[in-house]
């Protein structure tokens, strides 16, 4: 952060002076970091306060590593800011006994006159570090303070961990002299004797590489600030009840920081929010403004999301509702924003990537990996794509991040019938399992990684083992439109189709803005219109399909159209197709589908029987 967010008044660190300090720090702690700690080394503490307890603890699956400055979740790395990590340290040190907030003040920011907004900043922020939604770790004991409820035991020295490899070849680790250790001692005379330009040079030059998951992370920091009540007469309840359920539900989403609402409150409201100000004082990217305006029993909610930087406005909509009880019944207006939301700020995020020569990290390649991903059209993207993760996970094998974008071009290349032959539809789904296995082992709350793991499953017709996949992410997330896309997915192949087509017009609805989510669940809806019999509905739902190489809309149509009669559309659809796709038969269609429901196979029978009588091609069975 530029500067703390102090009450009025009270003291601040200029921006230069804090720059500058904080550059020198970074530059002594990347030399401290590239060496694991041998027993006792120099430490250069995140926050100010001094430890009392061992370096290493943990409690839960959480480890906490004060000479690393790091806490970690089942091997995988929790981003936190140096105040934040700090306060857990704090905490750790006098776990299970109530700590007051002016001892905590005095701990963490001793020397520095801040409001209790910086506390409660930074607490909020732990709970959400620690998925701590229920205030189980991080208790608050009224009008005392806070407690550390959980059982902290020391943990084993650091050593090297094992190396794991990118995609399917290993990747010796480079071990590091026994001499660095003797660099670290040296580098407080260098220190000392004036030569600071020539680390700050050598960090310049030299820098370690960021993680993918604190890059994410970064790049995708917002405030929601209070919204403002345009009702008459007034109904600031309603608008309180939107900006905090949108708060909560947009904590929810991977790899988001959002501020706690204490803190947007503190700096003013939408009417009044000066976004670069906002921006600066919370050190977030996004700020998020809006309004609620009742007028008789309808109720429209405007929401902006602007750029803290330069106070452009990304993205704006209006959200209707014929009567506050229908917002109320349907609860799905922070859910949808949070969707959208996220969509804009990953494209914000991903737009310097177009054009820019690639810099080789590993942050670098995963941000184009997942551009393409997200908008792939044709083998040769998706092949573009698997490229750029695979040097992900080369420069970084212990990304779940990249290991679930990989994993998640096979599932694709599966999903998009780019892999025909069964043997080879095989081979690809468990290569794609195997490596979203390996991004959960890292890291098992990762929702890409889930979302990939619950795909290969689905495809192989595991059902009952994909069910359990989706049902955790979910839980995680429970407006998370690919995950309710993955269960509309589930209720198709199981042949319960008006299920998965509500399922899908869900899915649509959570996020209409990601095209690649939006144009599976119009396939699943129009396909499972066919087997209800509901002709007309599967013709204009698959005419939504008709985007990109394949067009997959046509086969929809010409099923539907053959079986109301209107033969000549028929023949005319199932031929767009085909020419688009020229090897494709039935025979080659069936083989390509995992499930072996009963009744998902009726309903394809029929299905099947409808692009026969529009004269697509039988083809030679196929063994499964």
């Amino acid at each position: 952060m530029g500067a703390e967010v102090v009450g009025s008044g009270a003291r601040r660190i200029s921006e230069t002076g804090w720059n500058f300090l904080k550059k020198s720090q970074n530059s002594a702690e990347a030399w401290l970091n590239r060496f694991p700690a041998r027993g006792g080394r120099a430490r250069m503490d995140a926050g100010p306060h001094a430890r009392t307890g061992p370096a290493r603890r943990t409690f839960g699956p959480f480890l906490i590593d004060s000479d690393r400055s790091e806490l970690t979740r089942e091997g995988a790395a929790v981003a936190l800011r140096p105040k934040t990590f700090a306060l857990l340290q704090y905490l750790a040190d006098r776990a299970g006994h109530v700590i007051g907030k002016q001892e905590l003040l005095d701990g963490v920011w001793p020397g520095v006159v801040v409001s209790d907004d910086s506390l409660t900043q930074a607490v909020s922020e732990l709970r959400s570090a620690l998925a701590d939604r229920d205030q189980r770790l991080i208790r608050t004991v009224s009008r005392r303070g806070y407690l550390l409820d959980a059982k902290v035991l020391p943990a084993p020295p650091f050593k090297d961990a094992p190396e794991t490899f990118a995609a399917d070849s290993p990747i010796e680790r480079k071990r590091r002299p026994l001499a660095a250790v003797v660099a670290v001692s040296v580098l407080g005379t260098v220190l000392i004797v004036g030569l600071a330009d020539a680390v700050v040079q050598w960090q310049q030059d030299r820098a370690p590489i960021q993680t993918i998951r604190a890059a994410v992370i970064e790049g995708r920091t917002l405030v929601v600030m209070p919204f403002t009540d345009l009702s008459e007469p007034p109904a600031p309840h309603i608008a309180l009840a939107v900006d905090t359920e949108l708060t909560v539900d947009l904590g929810r989403l991977a790899d988001v920081r959002v501020m706690a609402r204490g803190s947007a409150a503190s700096l003013g409201d939408s009417a009044s929010a000066d976004v670069k100000r906002i921006g600066k004082a919370l050190d977030v990217r996004y700020v998020v403004t809006g309004s609620v305006k009742r007028e008789g029993e309808r109720l429209h909610i405007t929401t902006q999301m602007a750029r803290a930087d330069t106070g452009a406005l990304v993205w704006t909509e209006r959200f209707d509702y014929v009567s506050v009880a229908d917002w109320a019944a349907r609860r799905d207006i922070s859910a949808r924003i949070a969707n959208v939301l996220d969509t804009r700020m990953r494209d914000v995020a991903w737009q310097q990537t177009r054009g820019a020569t690639p810099d080789r990290a590993a942050v670098d390649h995963w941000m184009r990996g997942s551009l393409v991903l997200s908008r792939v059209r044709t083998r040769a993207e998706l092949i573009a794509a698997r490229t750029e993760f695979e040097a992900a996970v080369a420069a970084q094998p212990d990304s779940s991040h990249a290991l679930a974008g990989l994993a998640m071009t096979y599932v694709d290349e599966v999903m998009f019938r780019w892999t025909e032959a069964p043997e080879d539809r095989r081979s690809v789904l468990e290569k794609a399992e195997r490596i979203a296995r390996r991004a959960l082992a890292i890291e098992s709350t990762n929702q890409a990684g889930l979302l990939a793991l619950g795909g290969s499953l689905i495809f192989n017709g595991r059902l009952d083992d994909a069910a359990v996949i989706t049902r955790k992410h979910l839980e995680l997330n429970p407006n998370d439109a690919a995950a309710n896309q993955a269960l509309a997915a589930e209720l198709y192949f199981s042949g319960r189709w008006q299920e998965s087509i509500d399922q899908a017009e869900w899915a649509i609805r959570l996020n209409p803005l990601d095209r690649k989510n939006t144009a599976m669940c119009e396939s699943l809806i129009a396909t499972a219109l066919v087997p209800l019999r509901r002709y007309d509905e599967a013709v204009e739902r698959g005419r939504r399909v008709l985007d990109g190489p394949r067009a997959p809309g046509n086969l929809m149509i010409a099923s539907a159209e053959a079986w109301r009669g209107n033969m000549d559309a028929a023949r005319a659809a199932a031929g767009d197709f085909l020419k688009r796709n020229p090897t494709s038969t039935i025979a080659r269609d069936r083989a390509l589908r995992g499930s072996t429901d009963p009744a998902y196979l009726a309903g394809m029978d029929h299905f099947y029987e409808g692009l026969r009588r529009a004269g697509y091609p039988e083809g030679e069975s196929q063994p499964k």
